[in-house]
């Protein structure tokens, strides 16, 4: 592992079309990955997550308008890159798990099909090689007898075997970068455990990065080393996993972990009455109305007149490797 990240976004803003004028989505975000780190990124729907994927991939919606700068082993910016050569990066040097399986494969392709054209086209391989490989893919994913499933539609796979199919499609081209998207949604816990363990196992066999993309805390906690909390196209909290998940400094982060369900509470284990979830007040902003300073303004409990000025990312705890753009983040004396 080298010292320089293979993937650098730096200032990123990302704004959509509406009826009303553009709305940012994304405002100003910065962070880094390096060859064999894994970055989960969190938040409710809405906060910018997969918005941030898609501008990595140059994916974005027709009409968004972008700033900033995404570094990519070697090319500088890829918001200054055509589509001709973004798609020698796409599915070659990045690729993308999409959300869901039944909706990113084609239905009136078989698998075959689907797996082969990276393999043709970014690698040059003849059919019979690609359909070689292919199958290799399929295999090396846990999906039984792959032969067979190259013939087959996606409607005849059941949802984990399309999630295996697409896991095989990201990895055919062995990319740099892997996005995950939401990867084991609407799955089975035996099933998403088995998901989760062959990404992280192909990750570590293949030294890739990986931006695993949640709303499961659990997932990310299993997954990464890293992660970033988004609200409202804000990162509001950033730095290792296992120290932002054991002591949380941002107010959305705190809230977002104490909805989390305690499983023997919430089958009723030990008996007693079942507590009511956590929740935190209110909504997400429309982003034509998102609060011109710290976007949790409106929602926190801790608000207040210093809250009008967009607050910096600035080290939570006294720990540099942990950051949080709070005012009166946990942990400071500051909070009230």
């Amino acid at each position: 592992m080298t010292n320089d990240p293979l993937l650098s976004v730096r200032n990123l803003r990302v704004s959509l079309p509406t009826l009303t004028g553009p709305a940012d989505v994304i405002r100003d975000l910065s962070f880094s990955v390096k060859s064999g780190e894994t970055l989960g990124i969190v938040g409710e729907s809405g906060c910018g997550k997969s918005m941030t994927a898609l501008a990595v991939l140059g994916m974005l919606p027709e009409g968004a308008e972008t700033q900033g700068q995404i570094a990519f082993s070697g090319h500088d910016n890829l918001l200054t890159m055509n589509d001709r050569e973004l798609q020698r990066l796409r599915g070659n040097r990045m690729a993308l798990i999409f959300q869901e399986p039944m909706s990113a494969l084609n239905p009136v392709h078989t698998i075959g099909r689907q797996m082969m054209e990276p393999l043709t086209l970014h690698l040059k391989l003849s059919r019979e090689d690609a359909f070689a490989r292919a199958v290799e893919l399929l295999d090396r994913v846990g999906l039984p007898f792959p032969e067979a499933r190259m013939k087959q539609y996606p409607h005849q796979l059941s949802g984990g075997q399309r999630q295996r199919v697409l896991i095989a499609m990201a990895l055919a081209c062995d990319p740099d970068l892997l996005i995950a998207d939401e990867p084991t949604t609407a799955l089975d816990a035996t099933v998403k455990n088995q998901i989760l363990d062959l990404i992280a196992g192909l990750v570590a066999e293949r030294n890739m990065a990986l931006i695993l993309i949640s709303h499961d805390l659990a997932i990310v906690q299993k997954a990464t080393r890293q992660m970033m909390v988004m609200y409202g196209g804000d990162v509001v909290e950033r730095g290792p996993t296992a120290d932002i998940l054991a002591q949380p400094a941002h107010p959305y982060t705190i809230g977002l972990l104490g909805a989390r369900p305690d499983p023997s509470k919430v089958l009723g284990l030990g008996g007693g009455k079942r507590p009511r979830l956590a929740t935190i007040p209110g909504t997400v902003p429309d982003l034509q109305d998102l609060p011109a300073g710290c976007r949790f303004f409106g929602r926190c409990d801790r608000g207040d007149e210093q809250c009008g000025a967009r607050p910096a990312l600035t080290p939570a705890l006294n720990d540099p490797a942990h950051l949080a753009a709070c005012v009166h983040m946990a942990g400071t004396g500051a909070s009230s």
